[in-house]
């Protein structure tokens, strides 16, 4: 793989609607951070995706969801420094990723 420091990532939804990222977008289609991009890197086949990015420095997809023997996992690509974690949009996505992990684990244990 590879990576690139500082890059402008506009996210956007991956696809079909995930309550994570409707949540977290709310009306917006989109949101900007300013993070690190990982290229050549490889993606379980299972996944959903949740986010994507268009930047040519970063791989395709920035977040996605799948389970992991009996758990729901969350993988978000962004995160690398406090630009990303002061960011109100990234904190609202990463809050809504806790809180939806936590509703699926409730449910499979019921």
């Amino acid at each position: 793989s590879r990576y690139r420091h500082d890059i402008t990532l506009e996210i956007f939804p991956a696809g079909s609607p995930h309550p994570v990222v409707s949540r977290t977008l709310g009306s917006k289609r989109s949101f900007v951070l300013t993070d690190e991009g990982y290229a050549d890197i490889e993606v379980l086949p299972d996944v959903t995706p949740l986010l994507m990015t268009s930047h040519p420095d970063c791989f395709p997809l920035v977040g996605w969801t799948h389970r992991y023997r009996n758990s729901p996992v969350i993988y978000l690509m962004p995160g690398h420094d406090e630009k990303t974690f002061s960011d109100p949009m990234y904190l609202t996505l990463v809050r809504n990723s806790i809180l939806w992990l936590s509703e699926q684990k409730k449910h499979s244990q019921q």
